[in-house]
């Protein structure tokens, strides 16, 4: 015996320590309180089994809901319009009509700003066309007054 202690060495001495005290303890706990505790485990799963089962009926019209939806989710994001492209992308149409939108309003403003040039020149003009005319009535005044 002492030369197979030798060959399990430190970890085979160990496990039947180990073996040994577990082999004790079972050996004392009767069979009825194994039972007992079996029973009782038994009992427990049936009351979880109950109430998932309660839950699985409070569950269902939820997920019906839910897949109803995924499914209209679905049909709204499938749809294409004329050029094959999903509605709930950009349209090719409404791109052209912005980007052409765009352009107008850049052409606009270059001609609103010719037009501002042009109605400054015309105020300039104006001020410099009363400005001659006064000097002229009064290069008039006076030459009256000097014959």
């Amino acid at each position: 015996m002492n030369e197979l202690l030798l060959q399990l060495g430190a970890g085979g001495i160990l496990c039947v320590v180990v073996l040994q005290v577990v082999f004790t303890y079972l050996g004392k706990k009767s069979v009825s309180s194994i039972e007992n505790q079996v029973a009782a485990d038994l009992s427990e799963i049936k009351a979880n089994l109950k109430d998932l089962h309660e839950w699985r009926g409070a569950l269902k019209p939820m997920v019906y809901n839910m897949e109803h939806k995924l499914e209209e989710l679905h049909e709204w994001h499938n749809n294409k319009d004329e050029d094959g492209v999903f509605t709930w992308y950009i349209r090719k149409s409404l791109e052209r009509s912005l980007s052409d939108l765009a352009d107008a309003v850049q052409i606009m403003a270059q001609n609103t700003a010719l037009q501002s040039q042009a109605l400054e020149q015309s105020i300039k003009s104006s001020h410099d066309t009363l400005n001659e005319v006064k000097l002229l009535r009064e290069d008039n005044s006076v030459n009256r007054r000097s014959q």
